[in-house]
């Protein structure tokens, strides 16, 4: 690059010792800090005009860029489970176990007071265990 050919003749990088070359390369990373944060405070000088001219408040405007839009299609609906239940509290048939993660509180309860982890298996009409289609 050109502008390396620039450089390399304004300073000899050889000839310096690691404790310049390391101060030298110190000062490159602050000054890109310090022209990194000159841009930010220019682009919202920006912003605070821009909004103020539309009649409306700087947060508005960043609240609006950084809102994740809406998913159109794919993924899970809503009330959709990641995992199917597993497991059933046939005291409370809304406690449910995905067998995926830790145990919920429901559960590590009645295996704490000695129920067996089986015992809460969901099973189908024909008594199969865990062969429930989903």
């Amino acid at each position: 690059m050109e502008t390396q050919k620039d450089v390399s003749s304004l300073i000899d990088l050889g000839a310096l010792d690691d404790e310049m070359l390391d101060a030298l390369a110190l000062a490159v990373e602050s000054e890109r800090q310090k022209r990194a944060k000159n841009r930010l405070e220019k682009l919202k000088a920006e912003i605070v005009r821009a909004a103020k001219a539309m009649g409306m408040e700087p947060q508005q405007v960043i609240e609006t860029l950084v809102t994740p839009k809406a998913k159109t299609g794919g993924g899970r609906r809503r009330g959709e489970r990641k995992n199917p239940p597993k497991y059933r509290d046939p005291e409370n048939p809304n406690n449910v176990y995905s067998g995926v993660g830790t145990y919920p509180q429901w559960l590590r309860e009645k295996l704490n007071n000695g129920a067996k982890l089986e015992d809460f298996l969901i099973r189908d009409n024909q008594g199969n265990d865990d062969e429930i289609p989903f």
